[in-house]
């Protein structure tokens, strides 16, 4: 048997499970998407922002970076080929066929924008990252994946560190923020100290709870410092909540493994639930326990307009993308007069950008795509990484609660919903190790 064979089955696969011969290729392709997907380096692409006033939000985009929107669609391409080649080799998977009518759904939602034309292009990227999480399923297994994502996330965490000592102004927004032992909230290379905050607090996750997928402990606890002091400096709140809700739940499927489906079920519902209560609710108090203002740092200002837009178009929303499209007959604008200086680009929360979006039956095909994907727990094939997927998504979708990261188009967090409900349906042979691992 080769060395591939043999790490294959430390893994707990077969090879014929594996489409891409050379694990060295398979990494590479996982570590490509994973930055593509974290939007590492953004800021490269974008140039230099503009000069805004107090308290104004400008999204920079790369859109129009040739190189960029070049490394995007490569990326697109060698998962459709991937994906392609699964099908004819395998046949389409059960829970790839189910997710082709919501993708449907999401381009048709271009035709009731107020610019189809814009909303298309972001319609498109959104479906292609199921096509992208469906490569990376088919390729790489969770176990792999979760200790790929985790030392890439370390690496750019540390980078941005460095960037913080030599070149503090393209690595901090906000400087005359407070923030924890530095002034301002850290970005680094990604595009948004929320972007470093969550994946910082993924990869600690993985470190913290899967130790064994480190070679050893020098270089683990080295990694797990770097990823605690961006996950600090980032001043992300929401991550460092996200970070404890999951590492507890993580924590309580180990100690009790009987309870394992309870404890994942009950905590997945209280987190939805909150997730979409949050924005019709007074969470000043709670806001204030954790150090945030109690205006949860300007979101209920907009979140308190929000029922009246839903009830405009309550069932199909205004397309996906279509309500922040900059058009002048937008009804964005109104928003965007109402928060006076916030150019907010979204409602920072998932379940209301989707509603707003989507409508009702948008926000039901997110739910059961977001519930089914925190079901990977239960598939027994994939060992201990079962749980630790199952947690990432917990993870995620907390910060979700405050912030537009679940079903974002090309985005980390969507990717890594959509993989979690493809790999909650996929069976891996297993092995002595991986079935010990249970």
């Amino acid at each position: 048997m080769s060395r591939q064979a043999d790490a294959a089955a430390a893994l707990g696969w077969s090879p014929a499970t594996i489409a891409i011969p050379a694990a060295a290729l398979r990494r590479a392709f996982a570590v490509a998407a994973i930055l593509m997907a974290a939007n590492a380096f953004y800021g490269f692409f974008t140039g230099a922002p503009p000069e805004v006033g107090p308290g104004e939000i400008v999204e920079v985009s790369a859109r129009g970076s040739r190189a960029y929107v070049a490394l995007w669609l490569l990326l697109y391409g060698v998962c459709g080929l991937l994906v392609l080649r699964e099908a004819w080799r395998r046949g389409l998977e059960i829970r790839l066929v189910a997710l082709i009518p919501f993708a449907l759904f999401v381009i048709a939602s271009a035709t009731w924008s107020y610019n189809p034309w814009s909303s298309v292009v972001f319609c498109v990227m959104l479906t292609l990252n199921i096509v992208v999480a469906a490569a990376l399923a088919a390729q790489v297994h969770p176990r792999e994946l979760m200790a790929l994502l985790a030392w890439t996330v370390t690496v750019l965490v540390a980078m941005s560190l460095v960037l913080l000592v030599v070149d503090p102004a393209s690595a901090v927004s906000t400087p005359d923020r407070p923030g924890i032992f530095i002034p301002g909230e850290l970005y680094g290379v990604f595009s948004h100290k929320v972007s470093l905050g969550t994946y910082a607090a993924i990869a600690l996750l993985v470190l913290l709870f899967s130790p064994e997928d480190f070679p050893g402990p020098l270089t683990r606890w080295g990694s797990i410092l770097i990823c605690t002091v961006g996950l600090l400096f980032s001043n992300s709140a929401s991550s460092i909540v996200a970070l404890a809700v999951a590492s507890a739940l993580l924590a309580a499927t180990r100690r009790f493994p009987g309870g394992r489906a309870a404890l994942f079920g009950a905590t997945v519902l209280v987190v939805v639930a909150v997730s979409i209560a949050l924005p019709f609710v007074d969470a000043s108090s709670v806001a204030q326990v954790f150090g945030r203002p109690p205006t949860l740092t300007g979101r209920t200002s907009f979140w308190s307009l929000a029922p009246d837009y839903i009830m405009e178009r309550p069932f199909f929303g205004y397309g996906y993308a279509g309500f922040f499209e900059p058009d002048p007959y937008s009804r964005v604008w109104d928003l965007w007069a109402a928060a006076e200086w916030f150019f907010t680009p979204n409602f920072h929360n998932s379940a209301l950008d989707v509603t707003i979006a989507l409508g009702f039956v948008g926000l039901g095909a997110y739910l059961a795509l977001l519930l089914t994907a925190s079901r990977v727990h239960g598939n027994r094939s994939l060992g201990r990484s079962a749980g630790l997927l199952a947690a990432v998504i917990v993870l995620v979708a907390v910060g979700s609660a405050t912030d537009f990261q679940l079903m974002r188009h090309n985005a980390l967090p969507t990717v890594l919903l959509f993989y979690a409900f493809l790999v909650g349906g996929r069976r891996y042979a297993m092995t002595g190790s991986a079935a010990d691992q249970r």
